[in-house]
Formats: structure tokens, sequence, C-alpha cells
């Protein structure tokens, strides 16, 4: 009769399953990645399609001029209060792009979604390439622990 002792197996296996596990801090350093990447894809001037978010209405280029503000290309800064606001962390099994401030979130909001007098131009969101640089984030993570 044969016997056989997989113990050390079932051990193993179970490292391997907590090593695959996602953690609180994978998901704190993809939501800071997605912080990263949307702050600087807004700062370049693009939406979440690559494209360059739309003109200033002439009311607010005039206002940004007097006050030695640039007003092309559009990127969605005046005073930087917003974009420095913007934070990440987990929440559960997400990764979370929110504003610290809530003002600053209202304006994001507005700017994001467009208003009856403004169009909107698409910021916070995460794109098919922000999403695989964080897979790329968790699999550098999970076989680093290994």
């Amino acid at each position: 009769m044969l016997e056989a002792d997989f113990t050390d197996f079932e051990r193993m296996l179970d490292d391997v399953y907590a090593a695959i596990e996602i953690t609180k801090a994978d998901l704190d350093e993809c939501a800071d990645l997605l912080v990263f990447r949307i702050i600087d894809r807004t700062r370049r001037g693009e939406d979440i399609y690559g494209m360059p978010f739309d003109a200033y209405a002439e009311k607010t280029k005039q206002s940004k001029r007097k006050r030695g503000r640039r007003t092309s290309p559009v990127t969605l800064q005046d005073t930087g209060r917003m974009l420095a606001s913007m934070r990440g962390r987990s929440d559960g099994d997400v990764a979370l792009v929110y504003f610290a401030s809530r003002t600053e979130g209202q304006k994001a909001a507005w700017l994001d979604e467009g208003t009856r007098d403004m169009p909107e131009r698409r910021f916070m969101d995460a794109t098919p390439a922000d999403l695989d640089a964080c897979a790329d984030v968790l699999l550098e993570r999970i076989i680093g622990r290994f």
C-alpha cells in the first residue's frame, strides 16, 4: 500500500493563495497610480479619450489672461488646488480616486460632467491603459511576494 503525505504540498498551496491575494496595500498603490495618471493626462490637456479638452469660454479666457494664467492648452487648472486635492485609497476590493476637499470635488464634478453653461471635460475616469497599468502593478507586487 502506498501512502502519500501532502501536508507540505497543502502548506505550499496555502502560501501561494496568500501570495496571490490582492491586499489593501496593493489597491492603495493602484489608487495612487490612478491619481498620478489622471493628473498627468489632465495637465497635458487630454480627456479620458486622449482628445484635447474643449476650449475655455471667452469670459473664462479673459479672466485667466487678466490674472496671468494660460488659456491654452486647456488643463483644467487655475490655482492648482483641485488637482492637488485629488487622493487615492482602497476601499474593500476597489481602488478609489476622490478629492480631499469637498469644494474641489464639486468643482471637479462640474468640469467632468459639464453644466448648463460649460461643456463636459471628461477627466475623472480610468482608461483601459490606466487599468492595464494597475494590472501590471498588481502582477509585479504578487510576483514579488514569491
